[in-house]
């Protein structure tokens, strides 16, 4: 990072007042040029108070974010902005994929720059590198089901084939589903945290956190020993979608967060491409609803890339992998027929004999050379279905 008063002022204010995106929205208000700004922030700790005095101030209308007055410089000014910036910067020191980016810093994504309330730091675990590459943004249901898990790491898998980074949260379902769809295909993936850069959340994540560093990065703004609060979720989001060229939603219901990340998404003019889901399940009620709005349906990752092309250079004629999918034509007519009667969300096997219409002893023949041929699978609850891959 960049160590000058410059880099030093922006990781002040962070620390000083961590996570506070309308103060910087307050700030950039004022002076919208970055470099302008950090300068004023430098001048201010450095005993500058007519800093911004030649500023007029518009938003917000609450004077305590106001860069005037005396309480926004003592805080600014205080030793909890220094020492988290000492503390910080300790962190990154003690190990060479350790990162923290500033608006002072070459390296700070311009994607980044363009939100009016833009991070004052990051602090990036990773390669640096990985910020170079168009990416998409994937996001969906934490309680996703088997399809949406799998459209996600199928999707993944394809986009980051046509050299693209796939850009999610680390959280449960979709998000880990998208990150581990780039890592099977070697490709890189950018994880966006909503805790410290200390902490892994959910701890269980911390096996595919690792290895998402090793080729991709997990970045956040929050300063160390930042814990879980519900409110640092739909913040995170404006990242997702500001580092993504557009956002693939794949099941989301009517309250999702994930409707968040495709709200900012489409306040900066990317596309927002809803993954069109089974109407009896509610977690694809809210991607409905997008769809209802006017956002981009798609089906497959050809769509997502002739959307993204335009504002990408994004070569669409290059082939996408195709989706490996077992041969049947050797299979018997009651195993074909079986295989027919069975959709992705799997059924018991009373219901796959009432949809067949075929006697409880041939489905279960049936059902073995299925499985054997590897285009069938057994559900945890004892049901079967189709196998996605």
């Amino acid at each position: 990072m960049s160590t000058d008063r410059l880099g030093l002022a922006w990781l002040r204010l962070a620390h000083s007042f961590p996570a506070e995106s309308a103060r910087i929205a307050a700030l950039r208000s004022l002076e919208p040029d970055l470099g302008r700004l950090g300068d004023r922030l430098a001048r201010l700790i450095d005993g500058d108070d007519e800093a911004f005095a030649d500023l007029r101030f518009t938003l917000p209308e609450d004077p305590a974010y106001r860069p005037h007055s005396a309480g926004f410089a003592c805080q600014l000014r205080s030793t909890q902005g220094l020492r988290g910036a000492e503390r910080a910067m300790a962190w990154a020191d003690k190990h060479s994929i350790r990162h923290l980016l500033t608006p002072a810093d070459a390296r700070y994504p311009d994607s980044l720059r363009a939100l009016y309330d833009l991070p004052p730091m990051l602090a990036v675990t990773g390669q640096l590198d990985a910020f170079d590459l168009p990416g998409v943004s994937m996001v969906g249901s934490r309680h996703a089901s088997r399809v949406g898990l799998a459209t996600a790491r199928r999707f993944a898998e394809e986009l980051s084939g046509l050299g693209l980074s796939v850009v999610s949260g680390l959280a449960l379902g979709i998000d880990a589903a998208a990150h581990r769809g780039a890592l099977d295909n070697g490709g890189v993936t950018l994880a966006l945290s909503a805790t410290g850069p200390d902490r892994i959340y959910p701890s269980t994540h911390r096996a595919l956190a690792h290895e998402i560093i090793e080729r991709g990065a997990v970045i956040t703004e929050y300063p160390l020993g930042e814990g879980i609060h519900r409110k640092r979720f739909p913040e995170r989001n404006r990242l997702i979608a500001a580092l993504g060229y557009g956002v693939v939603v794949i099941e989301a219901g009517r309250r999702s967060g994930t409707l968040t990340t495709a709200g900012h998404a489409a306040v900066l003019g990317k596309p927002v491409m809803p993954v069109p889901g089974n109407i009896a399940n509610p977690c694809n009620s809210g991607s409905h609803d997008l769809i209802r709005d006017g956002a981009s349906l798609v089906e497959n990752t050809a769509e997502i890339a002739a959307l993204l092309a335009p504002a990408m250079g994004l070569d669409i004629g290059r082939p996408l992998p195709a989706a490996t999918v077992a041969s049947s034509d050797e299979l018997d007519t009651d195993a074909r027929h079986t295989l027919a009667c069975l959709d992705a969300d799997g059924m018991g096997l009373d219901a796959l004999c009432d949809v067949s219409t075929l006697p409880p002893g041939k489905v279960l023949a049936a059902v073995s050379r299925l499985e054997m041929a590897g285009l069938l699978e057994r559900l945890p609850h004892g049901g079967y279905a189709r196998c996605l891959r």
